[in-house]
C-alpha cells in the first residue's frame, strides 16, 4: 500500500489461507510492520525465540529435519503445496504416488526396523 505495488490473485490467497481475511486486510492495507508476537498470534511465524538462543534452536530444527525420511518430507512438501491449490488445479496423482514410493522405499523398512528396536532411524533417500 506504501508503495502502490499490486498484489496478484495467487499470493493474496495464500496470505489470506494462512492469516484469514481480517488480518491480510490489515497487513495489506496498513503496510505497516508487525512485532514478532503479532506474526506469531497471526501465524505468520511458528514460534518466537530469544536472540542468544537462535543459533541452537536453529542447529536443533535443522538437525531434527536432517534426521527425517527424505521421501516423508518430499510428499508432505508436494501434498501441502497442492493444498493450497485451487481445487481444479491440485495433482493429487501426484501425491498418490509420492505417498505410494515411501511405503515401498528402504527408509520405510529403516523406519519400521528402527522403531521395533528402539533405536533412531539412518534414513537414505531410497
Amino acid at each position: 500500500a506504501k508503495l502502490g505495488v499490486g498484489y496478484q490473485y495467487g499470493s493474496l490467497r495464500s496470505l489470506t489461507r494462512l492469516v484469514g481475511p481480517a488480518f491480510a486486510k490489515e497487513i495489506m492495507f496498513t503496510g505497516r510492520r508487525f512485532s514478532a508476537s503479532e506474526a506469531y498470534n497471526m501465524g505468520l511465524i511458528n514460534r518466537i525465540v530469544e536472540p542468544s538462543e537462535l543459533a541452537t534452536v536453529t542447529k536443533e530444527y535443522a538437525d531434527t529435519l536432517a534426521g527425517n525420511a527424505p521421501l516423508t518430507i518430499k510428499a508432505c512438501k508436494r501434498t501441502i503445496a497442492e493444498l493450497g491449490k485451487d481445487p481444479n488445479q491440485q495433482d493429487i496423482g501426484t501425491c498418490d504416488r509420492l505417498v505410494e514410493a515411501c511405503f515401498q522405499s528402504e527408509d520405510y523398512e529403516e523406519g519400521r526396523r528402527a522403531f521395533l528396536e528402539k533405536r533412531k532411524p539412518n534414513f537414505q533417500g531410497r
